[in-house]
C-alpha cells in the first residue's frame, strides 16, 4: 500500500512541476537578437513568459517536451529554415499541442512563387507578366521560345520558385536564354519564374514601391525603396492619395491564400494607381530595427508584429 501511494505521489509531483511558457523562440541569425530582446521586453510587460531555444539547449528541450516536463503554448521558429537540426523541434511541439507560428508545411506552399502565381492569376490580382519554367533536374534540355523573351522584354528578371534568401539568386538584369540556362544550372532542383521588369513611377524623388506586412490578421503597409532598401512610414495624406486600402485588400487575399500568421509582400503601382504585386509572399521577415540600422524596418512595425503575436497567444487555450 505504501509503495503504491509513493508511486502515485511521485506521478502527482510530475504533473505539478511541469514548466509552462507562453512562447518559445528559436533563432540562429545574429540580427534576430534585437527582435528577441524586444519580444521579451513586451511579453514580460504583459505577464507572458518566454523561453529561448538555441544550439546549447535544443536537445534538452526536445527531451523535456517528450517527457512532458516542459510545455510551450506557441513557437516562433526562425531557425529551422536556416539549420536543419531544428526541424525536429516544431514536429515534436506540434504533437504536444503547441501552436506553431507559420508551420513549415504551410510555408513551403505559400512561398512557392510558381504555385502562388497561378493562384493570383485565377483571382485576377495584378502581377508582372511571368513565365514558369521547369527545374534543370526535371528537364535539362528545356528551351524558352523567342516569343516568350519578346513578351518579357529585355532586361527581365529570373527568380527561383522556392529558394529564399533576401533576394539571393534573383537575376535582375537577364538578357537572353544563356542567362536562363546559367540560373537553372546554379540551382538545378528548383523551378524558375521569368518575370517582366517593372519600373515604378516616381512621386517627386520617391519611387512608388511598397512593402505590406501581415501580422496575425492585420495589415501594415510602408514605403520601401527597392533600390536603397530604405523604409519609411506612410503619411495619412499619401495613404489616401495612393489608395493604400487597395494594397491592404490584396494583402488580405494573400493571407487567405497562404494561411500564414505573418509575412510581407512587395508591390508598386501603375499609372492608374492599380497595385501590381512584385514579390508575393516572404515568410521570414527581416525585423532589424530602423533605430539600429539605416535599412531597418520602422520600429513601430516591429512592435506591431510583437503586440499582434502576443494577442494571438493570449487567445490560445
Amino acid at each position: 500500500m505504501i509503495a503504491i501511494e509513493s508511486i502515485n505521489i511521485f506521478k502527482l509531483k510530475e504533473r505539478i512541476f511541469v514548466e509552462s511558457f507562453d512562447l518559445a523562440i528559436a533563432y540562429t541569425w545574429e540580427y534576430d537578437k534585437e527582435l528577441v530582446l524586444l519580444i521579451e521586453k513586451v511579453f514580460h510587460s504583459l505577464g507572458l513568459k518566454t523561453f529561448l531555444i538555441s544550439d546549447f539547449n535544443l536537445d534538452e528541450v526536445c527531451e523535456r517536451v517528450e517527457d512532458n516536463s516542459i510545455h510551450f503554448k506557441a513557437l516562433l521558429d526562425r531557425a529551422s529554415d536556416e539549420d536543419a537540426k531544428y526541424l525536429c523541434m516544431p514536429k515534436i511541439l506540434s504533437r504536444k499541442g503547441t501552436y506553431i507560428i507559420n508551420p513549415i508545411k504551410k510555408t513551403l506552399i505559400a512561398t512557392d512563387k510558381a504555385k502562388v502565381y497561378r493562384k493570383l492569376k485565377k483571382l485576377k490580382i495584378r502581377t508582372p507578366y511571368s513565365y514558369i519554367i521547369p527545374s534543370y533536374n526535371e528537364n535539362s534540355d528545356f528551351l524558352v521560345e523567342p516569343s516568350i523573351i519578346l513578351k518579357l522584354g529585355i532586361p527581365f528578371v529570373i527568380k527561383p520558385a522556392t529558394f529564399s534568401g533576401g533576394g539571393q539568386a534573383v537575376f535582375m538584369n537577364a538578357n537572353d536564354i544563356n542567362d536562363i540556362s546559367s540560373a537553372r544550372q546554379d540551382i538545378p532542383q528548383d523551378k524558375f519564374l521569368l518575370q517582366k521588369m517593372i519600373y515604378p513611377p516616381l512621386n517627386g524623388r520617391r519611387r512608388l514601391w511598397f512593402r505590406c506586412y501581415w501580422f496575425f490578421g492585420n495589415a501594415f503597409p510602408v514605403w520601401w525603396d527597392d533600390q536603397t532598401h530604405i523604409y519609411n512610414n506612410i503619411s495619412k495624406v499619401d495613404y489616401k492619395k495612393f489608395r493604400i486600402y487597395k494594397l491592404v485588400s490584396v494583402t488580405r487575399k494573400l493571407a487567405q491564400i497562404s494561411s500564414l500568421d505573418y509575412f510581407s509582400t512587395e508591390a508598386t503601382i501603375d499609372e492608374k494607381n492599380n497595385f501590381i504585386l512584385i514579390d508575393y509572399i516572404n515568410d521570414q521577415c527581416d525585423f532589424r530595427l530602423k533605430s539600429n540600422h539605416a535599412d531597418g524596418v520602422p520600429d513601430r512595425i516591429v512592435k506591431f508584429f510583437i503586440k499582434n503575436m502576443a494577442r494571438k497567444i493570449q487567445k490560445l487555450k
